[in-house]
């Protein structure tokens, strides 16, 4: 029985990377993390997420993006876009994002134009690869996961968009550092990831499991996920806003940066997100902020001549004390998040605090030394394992590449649903909850034929009016449909979650008429009323 290979891509807010665990040339099986972006020295494995477009037609990603961004003139209309995985998820779907000269680029264009700048990297191996593992954010928009898809397809890493939409997986991040470190285990350990990254703070609770004296694989359970939409690219924002200006003066930097406008905090970031210059200081300032996380105290140095001769003079000595001032505020926010974690899962696998046996640290932010002590306040020193121990910015990406090694039908994981999905309620005005968050996957399966198991709620048409039945992710509606007039009035509506995908598909019986209606097809070729597919149609 062979293997099945699919390459691992952690697309990130602010550095993404590709890797693939493979035996090459008939060797042992090994992870390898591939050079995402040669350009960037000392980090070559790592691809800054920066894109710079122009009018000329330049698509540039990465380091090459940063440069052309700085020498392109002002007679030029150009752009370097960041952070665009935090603008999908505020979008949760694929919109218009940017015009530069005549071409419109949607948010897959730019994605798929990171993935293929990485997939150029990859070159030619001795293996065939069926598809990609993508990572995501812990209760990822089911809309947003496919606009990776669609993006996958643009960067021509398949041939049709069906495909993408059959091969491609997708993996939790935190769980992602999970499966890295349970590659090399010799016992089974409950552990609690703390995945803190430029854009999202993502905490899983997780049993991992290792092989008995039988060689049967037990695949590891996740137990328990939250999130909170704190990151690095926020820091960076509040040591800006709070740390620099504080001691530098707003009044001050407005002149010296040459802003005539009376901007406050608020209206100054959003201003230097728009601006060549702007943008060249926010790297100023996130790499001051990083330095903070190393050592004492470091000095803001911004001294730049624009095209047009325009010269910035602006220095500032910054301390660590300084940025631990501006972010926390965040603090008790974060406190909040693991609790909520540590609760669920408690409620769903009786697992509390007192049973994890180790805490792994990953994601950029998880070196910030009082995030660090924050962590080893809740949990204590001896079971966290700091970074630089645990290879914080590669462990995703490996994990997905374990993630995507398969040998005939067994799974690596048995995983939870990460998001609540229900239908609205229109009697008391509220989304009733049919597959609470925490849920096994692995019991929103039923049988087709005897209706045994599944997550279900009933319907019975009134008065010849067909129900018209709203879909929601959380908060989010992700779709809607309308029952079908021709059935018998009297319906089961079955909701089913994607053990490859994580995303929602809903199956319709009519009880009276026993039988199952016709809609869209699911990737098993079964017919469901409502599938992400047909979103995107």
């Amino acid at each position: 029985m062979g293997y099945r290979y699919k390459l691992g891509i952690d697309f990130g807010t602010t550095n993404s990377s590709i890797a693939l665990r493979y035996a090459p040339e008939m060797k042992d099986l090994e992870t390898v993390v591939f050079d995402a972006d040669p350009h960037n020295k000392g980090m070559e494995s790592l691809l800054p997420s920066l894109l710079y477009l122009d009018e000329e037609g330049r698509e540039l990603v990465g380091v090459d993006a940063l440069r052309a961004s700085r020498l392109a003139g002002p007679e030029l209309n150009h752009k370097l876009i960041r952070t665009i995985k935090l603008e999908l998820d505020r979008a949760q779907e694929d919109v218009k994002f940017i015009t530069i000269g005549a071409k419109d680029y949607y948010i897959s264009d730019i994605i798929a134009l990171i993935l293929q700048r990485m997939m150029e990297e990859v070159g030619s191996l001795s293996v065939q690869i069926d598809g990609v593992v993508f990572g995501h954010p812990v209760d990822y928009n089911d809309k947003c996961k496919q606009v990776m898809v669609e993006a996958a397809y643009k960067a021509g890493i398949y041939a049709t968009l069906g495909e993408a939409r059959k091969k491609t997986v997708f993996v939790a991040e935190p769980v992602a550092v999970a499966l890295d470190y349970a590659i090399d285990l010799r016992e089974e350990k409950t552990i609690f990831v703390f995945d803190f990254g430029g854009g999202t703070l993502d905490t899983t609770i997780m049993k991992l499991k290792v092989q008995n004296e039988d060689d049967i694989f037990k695949p590891h359970e996740a137990i328990a996920k939250d999130r909170l939409t704190v990151g690095g690219e926020l820091f960076t924002e509040e040591l800006f806003k709070h740390g620099f200006l504080n001691k530098y003066g707003i009044e001050k930097f407005l002149k010296d940066f040459h802003i005539k406008e009376k901007l406050d905090r608020n209206e100054l970031w959003d201003y230097l997100l728009e601006n060549k210059m702007g943008i060249m200081f926010i790297q100023e300032m996130d790499w001051v902020k990083r330095m903070l996380s190393k050592r004492s105290n470091e000095i803001l140095s911004f001294i730049k001549t624009d095209s047009d001769g325009t010269q910035y003079i602006i220095e500032q000595e910054l301390t660590a004390q300084d940025f631990e001032d501006s972010i926390d505020h965040h603090f008790h926010d974060i406190t909040e998040s693991i609790k909520a974690c540590l609760d669920l899962a408690k409620k769903k696998g009786g697992v509390e605090k007192k049973d994890i046996d180790v805490v792994l640290l990953a994601g950029g932010s998880s070196t910030i030394p009082c995030i660090v002590k924050l962590v080893k306040e809740v949990f204590g020193n001896d079971r966290v394992i700091e970074p630089k121990k645990n290879q914080q910015l590669t462990s995703i990406v490996k994990g997905l590449a374990i993630a995507g090694l398969r040998e005939g039908d067994s799974r690596l994981l048995e995983d939870i649903v990460e998001s609540n999905y229900g239908i609205y309620d229109s009697l008391n005005e509220n989304v009733a909850v049919i597959i609470p968050r925490g849920t096994k996957i692995s019991d929103t399966e039923f049988d087709k034929e005897t209706l045994i198991g599944g997550a279900y709620d009933e319907f019975v048409a009134i008065n010849d009016k067909v129900p018209l039945i709203r879909i929601f992710q959380n908060g989010d509606e992700l779709g809607y449909f309308t029952l079908p007039e021709y059935g018998s009035g009297s319906y089961r509506v079955y909701f089913k979650v994607d053990e490859d995908k994580g995303w929602l598909s809903v199956y319709i019986y009519d009880i009276a008429a026993n039988k199952w209606l016709e809609g869209d097809k699911d990737f098993d070729g079964n017919n469901c009323v409502f599938f992400m597919d047909s979103l995107l149609a």
